[in-house]
């Protein structure tokens, strides 16, 4: 385990048992009254940055790795083995080994009093507005705008929690 770096922890921070860090001076930051699992998986690379917000509960072995931005937005539930990344491998052709491929970066973003069901994948460059649900076991591969419920694979809306009243 490398050395790690909170920026911040908020108030009335509760960790359940262990988590783990794979980064050196990582910059995480904690709010308020938020709630950590145990092993929840963080890494920041040197340039990457997680911050997440007021009252955010993230259950048990979630993964969470940035080399850009990941921010969770306040009042947000993330079920258990979650994994949210802001890159993936940028695959190119035959002539090039897999090991060499470089990284396709781009910050995620989690709106507020956002529920992210359990094993969702959550990739680099998506948006997901306030008060979106995004079903267990889905792939959220594109923005899904505030209020939708989506799941699948690739994640698509299903409804809207307007249309629930």
């Amino acid at each position: 385990m490398g050395r790690f770096y909170f920026h911040k922890i908020g108030k009335a921070v509760t960790i359940f048992g262990p988590i783990r860090f794979d980064s050196i001076f990582s910059y995480i930051e904690i709010g308020d009254n938020s709630w950590i699992g145990r092993e929840v998986f963080f890494s920041a690379s040197v340039s990457g940055k997680i911050i997440i917000g007021d009252n955010v509960s993230i259950g048990a072995f979630s993964v969470l790795i940035s080399m850009e931005r990941i921010i969770i937005g306040d009042y947000t539930r993330i079920a258990e083995f979650v994994g949210i990344r802001d890159h993936d491998h940028a695959i190119t052709g035959t002539d090039t080994k897999i090991l060499e491929n470089a990284y396709s970066i781009k910050p995620v973003e989690i709106g507020k009093n956002v529920w992210i069901g359990r094993c969702v994948t959550i990739t680099k460059g998506v948006t997901i507005g306030d008060n979106a649900v995004i079903g267990a076991n889905s792939v959220v591969t594109k923005d899904i705008p505030a209020g939708a419920i989506a799941a699948g694979c690739p994640a698509t809306i299903i409804r809207y929690r307007s249309d629930m009243a």
